[in-house]
């Protein structure tokens, strides 16, 4: 190998199988199935180059066929500042690690980057001519970090693996009702379920917090005339470990305008 080291070539690791699974499937013509297992967004487009300096997260365009399905369904009235109140960002799922950062003076030797995808479900249906329904379930595998730590007493180096991120489930149920040309009532509730021991989350301070379950409800709406005056907004409670929380947004105008 041309002097490489042997531990950096792992035979076992190479060879490791690997295999995934998309099904779409329709048990009848108003109900949708679409399934992935392991699934590899390597064919994807990449995100372009973002280079963020301040505290608000930056929002991405969903380019992965399963998540893009149906995601019309799951659209919210978005206020200006719509960073504050998305309900659901799908580019969460499966997202990049946030940064290792070392413990009492040790040196991360190896880390996972990306959030693997064990398995995702998403259902869209329609109950009839103007009520739709749809649902999303997305288990992600934990993710870890490999850490050595030099010990001055013992002049030794050990070598610990830590969790990361835990592994985590999102849910997400979405109804919603058309009341005739533009108009409609919708619903739509998320769930973020953290499994096993907790892992770390890195805030843009760089300071380290604890991951948490989270729940989030809200009610949506969009009345329009034929004129093309039309009130939209939204209601929504939410609820974590940090406490409770309550969001509005209501906008009225004139298409158009």
């Amino acid at each position: 190998f041309g002097g490489l080291p042997i531990e950096a070539f792992d035979l076992a690791k190479a060879l490791e199988p690997n295999a995934g699974l998309d099904l779409q499937f329709n048990p009848t013509p108003k109900l949708r199935l679409v399934l992935a297992v392991n699934p590899d967004f390597g064919e994807v487009d990449q995100d372009p180059d973002v280079v963020n300096l301040g505290p608000e997260e930056i929002f991405l365009e969903e380019r992965r066929p399963f998540f893009t399905a149906g995601l019309d369904l799951f659209r919210t009235p978005t206020p200006p500042a719509q960073g504050r109140f998305l309900f659901l960002n799908t580019r969460r799922m499966g997202a990049s690690v946030p940064p290792a950062i070392p413990r009492d003076g040790g040196t991360i030797i190896e880390a996972d980057e990306q959030r693997r995808i064990l398995g995702a479900l998403k259902i869209l249906g329609e109950a009839d001519r103007d009520t739709s329904y749809g649902a999303i379930s997305v288990l992600e595998e934990s993710a870890h970090v490999l850490e050595a730590t030099f010990n001055p007493v013992t002049e030794g180096t050990s070598i610990a693996e830590r969790k990361l991120t835990p592994t985590t489930h999102y849910g997400v149920v979405r109804g919603s009702r058309r009341l005739g040309g533009r108009s409609y009532v919708g619903v739509i509730g998320t769930s973020v379920n953290r499994l096993g021991e907790t892992g770390e989350r890195v805030q843009p301070s760089g300071e380290l917090t604890a991951d948490t379950d989270a729940y989030v409800g809200a009610a949506d709406w969009l009345f329009a005339d034929d004129s093309g005056k039309q009130v939209t907004g939204f209601l929504s409670a939410s609820r974590s470990k940090e406490g409770t929380g309550a969001a509005g947004y209501v906008q009225a105008g004139q298409l158009g305008f």
